[in-house]
């Protein structure tokens, strides 16, 4: 999940919500109480995996959708549940020089020199 205020950066950017209709739709999410990413998947204004695939061209990222995957448990259990439960982060695939994991937050590089120095 994301912020209010880098989920509007990343929707005008990916051109899925015009800036007049996002300021629009984040006052009706406060009055409703709910986060605006909460708020437009509710209302069909965006699916997860179009706000997520934003994300990723924003980060300058690529975009793995895992939905339809299957992760070895080997490879799953490389993060503690706890770690990967607590910074939005899986593990999964692996290779002899790479570990690829999938995370909601870019930013978290602490948790990335972790795994680096875990794995």
């Amino acid at each position: 999940m994301f912020n209010d205020n880098d989920l509007k950066k990343i929707l005008i950017s990916g051109k899925i919500v015009a800036e007049k209709e996002l300021e629009l739709y984040l006052e009706e999410a406060k009055k409703r109480n709910q986060d605006l990413e909460d708020y437009l998947i509710a209302q069909k204004i965006a699916n997860q995996e179009q706000i997520y695939q934003a994300a990723a061209n924003f980060f300058n990222l690529p975009f793995i959708g895992l939905k339809n995957e299957t992760i070895r448990k080997d490879i799953l259990f490389l993060i503690p549940e706890a770690i990967a439960v607590t910074h939005k982060i899986i593990a999964f695939d692996k290779n002899d020089s790479q570990l690829k994991i999938a995370t909601i937050n870019p930013h978290d590089l602490e948790i990335f020199e972790f795994l680096a120095k875990k794995t």
